[in-house]
C-alpha cells in the first residue's frame, strides 16, 4: 500500500499498526490503493474532503479503475463549494468495506481541495 504521508508511526498515531493514513492536497487525480495492491479488501474507516474556495471541488471514491474526474466511480465523499468565502468539509460516518480488486482514489479538480483518508487492508 502507498502511504502518502512518509514517516508517520501508525502504532503511535492511531494505536493500531494495521492502519494507514493518506492525506491529499492540490489539483489533480491521485491513487491512495490500487486495484491491484487491494488484495483482500479495505476498510475506510474515514474519508473526509475539504474545500475552501469558492469553486473546490474534490471526492475520494472507489472503482475497479482509475476516476476519470471527481464524479467518476464510485463516490465515498464529495465537496463542492460554489459560494464565495465558503469552506465546506464532509465525511464518511461510518466504516465503508471496499472489495477486494477494487482501488482507493482521490480528485482533486482545483488545488483548493483536501482529502483525509484512515484505512485498513484486510
Amino acid at each position: 500500500m502507498s502511504s502518502l504521508n512518509a514517516g508517520i508511526n501508525n502504532q503511535e498515531y492511531f494505536g493500531n499498526p494495521n492502519l494507514e493514513l493518506a492525506t491529499t492536497s492540490g489539483a489533480g487525480l491521485r491513487t491512495i490503493v490500487s486495484p491491484s495492491e487491494n488484495t483482500g479488501g479495505l476498510i475506510v474507516y474515514l474519508a473526509a474532503a475539504t474545500s475552501a474556495s469558492s469553486s473546490g471541488q474534490c471526492s475520494v471514491s472507489t472503482g475497479s479503475s482509475a476516476p476519470t474526474s471527481y464524479t467518476d466511480g464510485v463516490i465515498l465523499t464529495i465537496c463542492i463549494v460554489s459560494s464565495q468565502n465558503y469552506t465546506s468539509m464532509v465525511k464518511t460516518t461510518y466504516p465503508l468495506f471496499i472489495p477486494a480488486g477494487n482501488g482507493l482514489y482521490c480528485s482533486h479538480a482545483n488545488g483548493d481541495g483536501r482529502t483525509s483518508i484512515i484505512y485498513e487492508a484486510l
